[in-house]
């Protein structure tokens, strides 16, 4: 099991919640069903300031949208929110999950409309699970290897027209499967 072509080795049979996962519903975390929702699920330490600011740009043009995370400690959740705040986006458009087993964790998926990656350290079991479970997935082309894992997953995945080059054609990407 895994990608083709790639160095990492993602056993998707362990996804059992991926065939009864549909029951999960956005009303558990206070998500309306009309909201479009963007997702990371990385640990703050890949969130830096470029990817985050795009983000928040994301969220200014996609008014009915939200952006999930897992909130590994409230100081995360209070910095973030602060910082949407500084961007000029409503803090309670972020929306926090807690950190739950596995399995609980997968049968979230079905809420995610678009996966973002971060940049400076990309996704791996994220992206994976984001894919097996049929959920889109954006990230940038890096230059070494511990961002460009995304890059090579959504390639060895037949996806790479959702590599961006720069952020700004991540936001691009970002806006298009939004309006699509």
């Amino acid at each position: 099991p895994g990608f083709p072509n790639h160095y990492s080795f993602y056993d998707h049979l362990k996804n059992e919640a991926v065939h009864y996962h549909l029951s999960y519903l956005r009303s558990a975390l206070g998500i309306s069903n009309d909201s479009f929702v963007f997702a990371c699920f990385s640990r703050p330490q890949k969130m830096e300031p470029g990817i985050f600011g795009t983000w928040m740009q994301i969220l200014k043009e996609a008014d009915a949208s939200v952006m999930l995370f897992i909130s590994y400690e409230t100081t995360m959740e209070r910095n973030l929110k602060q910082c949407a705040e500084s961007h000029e986006v409503d803090p309670n458009r972020l929306v926090f999950m807690d950190l739950v087993p596995f399995k609980e964790h997968m049968k979230r998926y079905p809420i995610v409309d678009v996966f973002l990656d971060t940049v400076l350290c990309s996704g791996c079991s994220s992206i994976c699970e984001a894919l097996w479970t049929g959920i889109p997935a954006i990230c940038i082309a890096g230059d070494r290897m511990c961002n460009r894992i995304g890059h090579s997953l959504l390639v060895a995945a037949g996806l790479k027209e959702l590599v961006a080059e720069n952020l700004d054609s991540y936001k691009s990407l970002a806006l298009m499967l939004y309006f699509d």
